[in-house]
């Protein structure tokens, strides 16, 4: 199963975590203090074409510029995004996702347990 983990914050634990959990990690820093250019991750966003089984989206803006970015290369990820389970970590990136026409299947509130 394929993961895409749309997300700058904590990704090698991520990666961490999927590897350990026998899933494939696909990770996508389309956001952090500055935008990150469409070069920097544009392989990344040709694998996230192709499809992933699960998709989580951390930010609101980041999702943006994952979509901006895939049509600056002329990708449609709107497809396969459609074809993904779609996991949001708080509410801006829901509403995000939903104004996209990919409502979320699940959310959650981005805080961890203390």
């Amino acid at each position: 199963m394929r993961i895409a983990y749309a997300g700058l914050r904590r990704r090698e634990e991520f990666k961490a975590l999927a590897e350990k959990l026998g899933f494939t990690p696909l990770l996508l820093p389309a956001q952090s203090t500055e935008r990150v250019p469409v070069p920097e991750y544009r392989d990344r966003l040709r694998e996230l074409s192709q499809g992933v089984d699960l998709f989580l989206a951390t930010t609101g803006v980041g999702v943006r510029d994952l979509l901006e970015g895939g049509r600056a290369l002329g990708l449609d990820l709107k497809a396969p995004l459609a074809q993904a389970h779609r996991l949001a970590r708080g509410a801006k990136a829901a509403r995000v996702l939903r104004e996209e026409g990919l409502p979320p299947h699940a959310t959650g509130d981005g805080t961890s347990p203390s």
